[in-house]
């Protein structure tokens, strides 16, 4: 049974690092694509589709110049929600390589689990922040902005809360014992 366990642990394990991979991979590529967008002080302009088309809708694409602040804080919920969902699959993979190299409940695995709750929460949150933000200061003649549902994340979020309640505590007798032998 702790071998079959250790094995699903370690598939979970090598899928959230895949995940977290390429979250990274995607958000360098934005980061260097929009990053230097910061300091453009002209106006830019924008055709639809590419890295882009990931982003934002482009409603007007090339016929009236536009902020280069406007284009970043367009693209910034989708890239906040990568750069949490990175944090997310990081976190899940390391959590899981604790669970598959320990016995029965992890030490830690409260701890770990509420960190996810927090890290899911914050991903419905913030990005539905940036993205009220940016449908009020962008003009909606160039992008569609629209937000995205999170509603699954939360669900996610308080599973792994409720499970985090489940989990029981290690006593230290047994850690001192466990120690002694």
């Amino acid at each position: 049974m702790s071998n079959k366990r250790t094995k699903l642990f370690k598939v979970f394990r090598i899928l959230a690092a895949v995940c977290a991979a390429c979250c990274g991979l995607f958000m360098l590529t934005a980061l260097v694509t929009f990053g230097p967008m910061l300091f453009i002080k002209g106006n830019l302009t924008v055709e639809a589709g590419g890295l882009l088309g990931f982003f934002i809708d482009v409603i007007k694409e090339g016929e009236n110049p536009i902020k280069s602040s406007d284009l970043v804080l367009s693209v910034l919920p989708r890239f906040s929600a990568l750069l949490l969902l990175f944090v997310f699959f990081l976190k899940a993979a390391l959590a899981l390589k604790r669970a598959e190299k320990e016995e029965a409940h992890f030490s830690s695995a409260k701890k770990s689990l509420r960190s996810l709750a927090v890290t899911s929460f914050l991903l419905v949150l913030i990005p539905s922040v940036l993205t009220r933000i940016a449908q009020n200061i962008v003009s909606p003649f160039f992008f569609n902005i629209t937000g995205t549902d999170r509603t699954g994340w939360l669900i996610l979020g308080l599973a792994l809360l409720f499970f985090s309640f489940l989990v029981p505590e290690k006593s230290k007798n047994n850690d001192s014992t466990e120690e002694l032998i």
